[in-house]
């Protein structure tokens, strides 16, 4: 089902190599992230090291109820329609005063840590576009968690709000899933 829905997204490219001055920043438990941005919406990847196994930061990133309680602007999400390689959520986001409401679509490949998101146009949304992935790489001592994200929005939302959706809310969810997948 979910093969279908999302057939027009690709999978991930081939995981980004860090640069030296990017793996000192990882080396110190830092986040890194390289944004491309404008005032419709942009694109980011995140990359956090996980002192956890992949089983446990796949947890972690599929936890999506965790995220309402991690991102201070999140304020529900319903999952629908799930499978054991895919799942539909809808987000309910509050910025600023301002709502805003999607509805993704998630394919799930446990087989090579990877899960692919596109915006599900079958629902009503408050944003044009919203797509991405999760990636977990096994390192030594852990897991690479890369996170890529390509979101438009539309209408009503303010720029400061698309900032935050396209690149701000990127530390908040990475952090907190290493935090669960670390305990």
């Amino acid at each position: 089902m979910f093969g279908l829905l999302l057939a027009a997204l690709p999978a991930p490219p081939t995981p980004p190599e860090p640069t030296p001055e990017e793996l000192a920043k990882l080396s110190a438990r830092e986040i890194v992230v390289r944004t491309e941005t404008s005032d419709a919406g942009g694109s980011v990847v995140g990359l956090i090291d996980v002192a956890a196994a992949p089983e446990r930061t796949w947890a972690a990133v599929m936890d999506l109820p965790a995220r309402v309680d991690a991102i201070g602007a999140l304020k529900s999400v319903e999952t629908y329609d799930v499978t054991d390689d895919g799942l539909g959520a809808t987000w309910t986001l509050k910025v600023f005063g301002v709502s805003v409401v999607f509805s993704s679509l998630y394919e799930l490949d446990r087989a090579h840590w990877t899960c692919v998101y596109g915006l599900d146009r079958s629902k009503d949304n408050d944003l044009l576009d919203a797509s991405g992935s999760y990636q977990l790489v096994p390192i030594e001592g852990g897991t690479r968690l890369i996170y890529r994200s390509t979101m438009a929005a539309g209408g009503p939302v303010p720029g400061f709000v698309k900032k935050w959706l396209a690149v701000d809310a990127l530390t908040e969810q990475l952090t907190d899933m290493r935090t669960r997948a670390e305990r």
